[in-house]
């Protein structure tokens, strides 16, 4: 019973202090959303075009790039951990900020999710 309990206290979730500073932003942490993953090159550079495409059209109609960290320009790029080329989305401050992003890319990219990403 004892056992029950504290395995019951193990899986509680995260507390809400945690889910509080998720929200306000980890400076250690940024967010991507990954559009599409694949092992051909050629087929990364296809998707990359398709996504910046998307893209354009998306901060067109949230009026102007939105949220992002860094350069617009470098907003949507491959980038290569073997053996795949990741055409990504970011990076963002916030995690609503990419999930938001993610629902909208979801209609031309189904399989896109968000990656958290420790910064140096």
């Amino acid at each position: 019973m004892v056992g029950m309990l504290l395995l019951g206290m193990s899986c509680a979730g995260p507390s809400a202090e945690r889910s509080s500073s998720a929200e306000a932003g980890d400076p250690s942490r940024v967010y991507h959303v990954q559009l599409e993953m694949t092992e051909d090159k050629t087929a990364a550079n296809r998707s990359l075009g398709t996504a910046l495409s998307w893209w354009r059209a998306y901060a067109d109609s949230a009026g102007g790039q939105p949220l992002l960290l860094n350069d617009a320009e470098r907003s949507v790029q491959i980038e290569w951990k073997a053996p795949y080329y990741r055409v990504r989305v970011g990076p963002f401050a916030l995690r609503p900020q990419a999930d938001s992003v993610l629902r909208a890319a979801r209609t031309s990219f189904p399989d896109a999710f968000v990656v958290p990403e420790r910064t140096n």
